[in-house]
């Protein structure tokens, strides 16, 4: 993928250039020139990925976030239900003590009757 960016920076630039290119060959300045454009091809490039870099390090910052809400949304509701089921517990206890004291009494007036 990177070439692939490579080559399509370097013909952005250098098809242009080709002909002047051929100048170049009569002038000893023509490395100097052509490290210039390999430099430049090379920013270009590089400008590119940390381009796709940016973005795709925004999309991970934003998906973090979003599962970041999401636990504290779960976290909300598990605490909310959590309190609700500690109630429901305590008023089964209750309702379990009531009903021991029903029992017991029945008993004792039963054992009273069956005394009698």
């Amino acid at each position: 993928m990177i070439g692939k960016d490579k080559e399509a920076v370097y013909e952005t630039i250098c098809a242009p250039r080709r002909v002047e290119m051929s100048a170049f060959a009569k002038d000893t300045s023509w490395t100097t020139s052509i490290a210039q454009l390999t430099t430049e091809v090379t920013q270009q490039a590089y400008y590119a990925r940390r381009h796709r870099n940016n973005e795709s390090a925004k999309k991970s910052r934003e998906l973090r976030r979003k599962k970041e809400e999401e636990r504290e949304r779960a976290m909300k509701f598990l605490e909310f239900e959590n309190q609700r089921l500690r109630l429901e517990i305590d008023n089964l206890k209750k309702n379990i003590l009531h009903l021991q004291q029903v029992y017991h009494q029945a008993q004792a007036q039963l054992q009273v009757t069956q005394i009698s």
